[in-house]
């Protein structure tokens, strides 16, 4: 089949971050193009699409950007080209795009809490979540179906590596709702040592927190990296004694990639019990979910980790790999086009 894959932000080569969120939709492309389907991939200048598929380059955007805008009057007379137009982008021109053309069959997959109101005007909303309670918010909220389809990754991209160190981890970007205050309190309060890892300059209004958690950090018992290069990242994940994912309601963790990319490393995940990260983790096999700080304390304390194998959270995240996703979208393409069913 002919499927047309749009993302919004940049796909460069070589890769700035690899394991970003605009590898979903670079991924994606890859696997179905694996499958031996005709692909093309919408994105930003500058970027680079996978072998053997086809590349429409648009403008310089960054995400929630309305270049997105400007990039969409690039590429809309080219819809009705493809069999199935997936869009993952941020404003969802292509998926509105429906409204107006009731014969596209387009599907949005939503990287967010839920970027509607309300739902839009389409006759079949097609929308699918990153995860299962993604999808059951995006429901409750817009009263229409809504299909899980867990998000991918490359696990070559992630070497395993059973030797781990004493450094606890928290990768994700430098934000008040992904809990980095939170982790480095609990690293300064129970004297264990960790790394704080993630971006803090796009895409973050809030200075005044990464400043504050920059100062909190002493540079011995708890590191600041802000955003590092691929290389130290991965060095990161491997030798961590645990990620730990400490995001705070009412934000929902649509699903935690970093979490599948510290598992690809055989490193275990310590979360609070937030959206797709409690599906992603095997409680006391490749990690521990919890329900409130004091029981991570308890671990802590207890060294909780050294009975997780780091074989068994590899083995977790080969659950979650590109393939799998590019399989499982081909599998809602076919439901549409073979099956007719639409939701």
């Amino acid at each position: 089949m002919k499927v047309l894959v749009v993302s919004s932000t940049a796909l460069p080569s070589p890769p700035a971050n690899y394991g970003g969120l605009e590898w979903v939709a670079y991924l994606l492309a890859k696997g179905l193009r694996e499958r031996n389907h005709e692909v093309c991939l919408v994105a930003s200048r500058g970027s680079r699409a996978p072998e053997g598929v086809n590349l429409v380059e648009t403008v310089d955007i960054s995400p929630n950007s309305l270049a997105e805008d400007e990039a969409y009057r690039l590429y809309k007379d080219k819809l009705q080209d493809f069999e199935i137009v997936h869009d993952h982008s941020w404003r969802k021109n292509s998926y509105l795009a429906k409204a107006e053309n009731d014969s596209l069959k387009v599907i949005s997959t939503t990287h967010s809490q839920c970027p509607y109101r309300i739902p839009p005007p389409i006759k079949f909303p097609n929308m699918c979540g990153v995860s299962k309670a993604h999808a059951t918010y995006m429901t409750s909220m817009l009263k229409v179906p809504v299909r899980p389809i867990y998000n991918g990754i490359d696990l070559a991209m992630f070497p395993f590596c059973a030797e781990k160190g004493e450094r606890y981890l928290s990768v994700n970007r430098i934000m008040p709702e992904k809990g980095i205050h939170l982790f480095v309190d609990l690293m300064r309060r129970e004297r264990v040592k960790g790394d704080v890892v993630g971006e803090d300059v796009q895409l973050i209004p809030d200075h005044t927190y990464v400043t504050r958690v920059q100062r909190l950090c002493d540079g011995y018992l708890v590191r600041y990296f802000g955003a590092v290069s691929n290389e130290h990242k991965l060095q990161l994940l491997q030798k961590a004694k645990a990620l730990i994912c400490l995001p705070t309601p009412p934000y929902l963790e649509v699903f935690g990639l970093s979490a599948v990319e510290a598992l690809a490393c055989g490193t275990p995940v310590i979360t609070l019990r937030n959206g797709g990260l409690a599906e992603i983790v095997e409680n006391r096999k490749s990690g521990f979910i919890c329900d409130s700080t004091e029981e991570i304390v308890a671990i802590l304390k207890e060294d909780g980790v050294k009975d997780i194998k780091p074989e068994d959270c590899r083995l977790r995240a080969e659950e979650f790999s590109y393939q799998r996703m590019s399989e499982n979208y081909e599998n809602l393409y076919r439901d549409i086009l073979v099956n007719n069913i639409e939701w």
